[in-house]
């Protein structure tokens, strides 16, 4: 019997879902690592850029790849090469370098990984939980507000950003639509279920797969 690889749960999330704070807590809860910014400075390394130049581009579709959404995906299964000289890395190669992180992440460990597409970078693996959490505007508005200490008006505004370039990137590197629920296992209304709440319900699926999870 061929032995599955290690459970992975991705989390796809709306900007003041709660996404960041839940991974955290699912990856204490299970005694996983928890990836989020850790992908972009990996990612960095392997395109030998500066992390600080990157960070502010990642789940952001510039109009030069939305108008290529309608080729078709791009999500490569080989292993990324970085390249052998210095130059100004495009949104194509952070795609291909974040997904190459997430893949070789995912072959010998269970873990959590937040955004950049993992759902469907690791789209045919066997023993991956996908995750879209979401929320409606006056949840997130206020959560927004209180993190970044702006007003409401402008959490609002963020969040419209925000939800239109995840929407672009995924759609332009991946053919799919973001927010479409078939695409997950589980979807959560964050702010009806509460977060510790959703950490439950995400933990009795994995345990349902059999994982393990350490009692609150």
């Amino acid at each position: 019997m061929t032995e599955l690889p290690p459970l992975v749960i991705t989390i796809s999330r709306q900007m003041g879902s709660g996404g960041a704070e839940i991974g955290q807590m699912l990856a204490k809860r299970l005694d996983w690592a928890c990836l989020d910014r850790e992908i972009v400075t990996q990612a960095a390394e392997l395109l030998a850029a500066p992390v600080e130049s990157l960070s502010h581009r990642e789940e952001s579709a510039p109009r030069f790849w939305q108008t290529l959404a309608s080729l078709g995906s791009y999500i490569s299964r080989d292993a990324y090469i970085p390249p052998q000289i210095t130059y100004t890395p495009t949104e194509k190669d952070l795609f291909a370098a974040q997904s190459e992180v997430i893949r070789k992440a995912a072959r010998d460990r269970s873990l959590v990984i937040i955004g950049r597409c993992g759902a469907s970078v690791l789209a045919g693996r066997p023993q991956v939980l996908r995750v879209f959490l979401h929320a409606d505007l006056a949840f997130r508005a206020q959560r927004v507000s209180s993190l970044y200490q702006v007003p409401e008006a402008t959490a609002r505004k963020m969040i419209s950003q925000s939800d239109s370039n995840r929407a672009a990137y995924h759609k332009t590197f991946t053919g799919e639509s973001w927010t479409d629920a078939t695409r997950y296992d589980l979807a959560i209304h964050t702010a009806q279920c509460g977060l510790d709440q959703t950490v439950e319900l995400i933990l009795a699926q994995v345990r349902h797969r059999g994982g393990k999870v350490r009692e609150a």
